[in-house]
């Protein structure tokens, strides 16, 4: 009988740390999506991202995307040392457009490339990514948009400001994003995994 009773407890507890744990899922995931709306909303205000299109996916169209990256990255280096803010590079960027347009057409001649590029300056749609060991969570975000030719290859973006490209030329590959992969943040839950593991 005694047997029977600390069995019935047993299965009391079991069924109550399960609501608690449930409970606390939920609670926990209304908090992390209310953070990274807050993270969101403010990382929106203050970052500036650099998006260089490829003509197509051909392998010459690829390798010049990345020429392209390098030099764009390089070329205004010396103005991001004077900037402090987004907007104050995004002032910069809209008063010095067509002489950066014109200096990238002149670049790509001397490399035998017979296509147009494009700069511009506009609020696109860029998916969730971890990012240097940060989330930047998906949303609009203000760029440059640099299109090579028809613009219809895999694309290539960083965060201009503040400057983590910089950073990123002296780590090969680690900010080389395809931007038609969406990446999500993961979340693993260690307290609730113990839990459901001493239940089972």
């Amino acid at each position: 009988m005694s047997k029977e009773l600390d069995w019935e407890k047993i299965k009391e507890r079991k069924v109550l740390i399960s609501i608690l744990c449930v409970l606390g899922c939920i609670v926990l995931g209304v908090s992390i999506i209310q953070g990274i709306q807050k993270v969101q909303n403010n990382h929106s205000d203050d970052i500036l991202r650099l998006h260089v299109r490829a003509n197509s996916d051909l392998k010459e169209d690829q390798e010049m995307k990345y020429h392209v990256r390098d030099w764009i990255i390089n070329y205004l280096q010396p103005a991001k040392d004077q900037i402090n803010s987004q907007e104050q590079f995004i002032d910069f960027l809209n008063i010095n457009k067509n002489t950066i347009e014109k200096d990238l057409h002149q670049y790509l001649k001397k490399r035998n490339v017979n296509k147009e590029a494009y700069v511009n300056i506009k609020t696109k749609e860029f998916p969730t990514r971890r990012y240097r060991g940060e989330v930047i969570p998906g949303g609009e975000y203000e760029a440059l948009e640099v299109v090579i030719g028809e613009g219809n290859g895999s694309n290539w973006w960083c965060v201009l400001f503040p400057p983590l490209c910089y950073v990123d030329l002296t780590v090969a590959g680690d900010s080389q994003k395809d931007d038609t992969k969406q990446e999500k943040p993961e979340v693993k839950f260690v307290v609730v995994d113990w839990l459901f593991d001493l239940l089972s």
